[in-house]
């Protein structure tokens, strides 16, 4: 037999590289739990960054008898009494007084005539204020906005008075307190010899009771939120295993 008619063998070729897995598309439900989960793990920090403001607040801003106080206001009239915003609670029942508890106000002169402070229904104190040179406090703050009302002096000393749910007068600082109930309130501050020429420094606050259940609630969405964003993005970015 001819040497070139023997066939030869081609040599079989190396195997090629493994050509890898191409990788798992992402479907629209796992994009949403990814999307979802991101903004539910911020919703979460949110939640309890505010949770944690209001725990801060509610241990630090209290006095020794257990009252959520805001900062002293120094507030001044030319006339006879300083009065209050009017106040109107309207709720169901008790409700008001579970939510906010009892109210105080606290008030120390600065001079030297002894101070009175009580606090009233509104009606009570405009009939008893009229005619009186008031000044009423419409915005309780640091530099806080009055309205005058022009009259004369007050017919008795407020200490006189029988309209007052709470009133408390002296030298020093003068603290009322009272449950909070449905109605218009208005709190008045004048010289306890009804003298003109007011000035005192103030302090307003209550011992809302419902506080301890806000921030309690902050923390326990924050934590539900936390669990959920991260069953989210736990689904979102597993990979399943290939199937052979």
């Amino acid at each position: 037999m001819s040497t070139d008619a023997v066939s030869r063998t081609q040599p079989t070729p190396p195997p090629g590289p493994p050509v890898p897995p191409s990788p798992a598309r992402w479907g629209v439900g796992r994009v949403l739990a990814l999307v979802f989960g991101c903004l539910l793990l911020m919703a979460s920090l949110t939640l309890a960054v505010g949770g944690a403001g209001v725990a801060i607040v509610n241990g630090t801003q209290r006095d020794d008898a257990g009252y959520l106080m805001s900062d002293s206001v120094t507030l001044g009239s030319g006339g006879y009494a300083i009065t209050s915003p009017d106040v109107e609670i309207d709720g169901a029942g008790a409700l008001p007084h579970r939510i906010l508890g009892d109210a105080k106000v606290t008030a120390e002169t600065n001079g030297d005539a002894a101070l009175f402070v009580g606090v009233a229904r509104t009606a009570d104190v405009k009939n008893y204020l009229g005619d009186v040179q008031t000044t009423r406090v419409s915005v309780f703050a640091d530099d806080p906005v009055y309205e005058e009302q022009s009259g004369g002096a007050p017919a008795t000393a407020p200490g006189k008075s029988d309209i007052w749910v709470a009133q408390q007068s002296g030298t020093g600082p003068q603290s009322i307190t009272w449950p909070v109930e449905n109605g218009n309130w208005t709190v008045v501050v004048m010289n306890a010899d009804s003298s003109r020429g007011v000035s005192a420094d103030v302090t307003t606050g209550a011992t809302v009771p419902v506080i301890g259940w806000i921030y309690g609630g902050l923390f326990v969405a924050a934590g539900l939120t936390l669990v959920i964003g991260v069953v989210l993005l736990v689904v979102a970015i597993r990979r399943k295993p290939n199937v052979s």
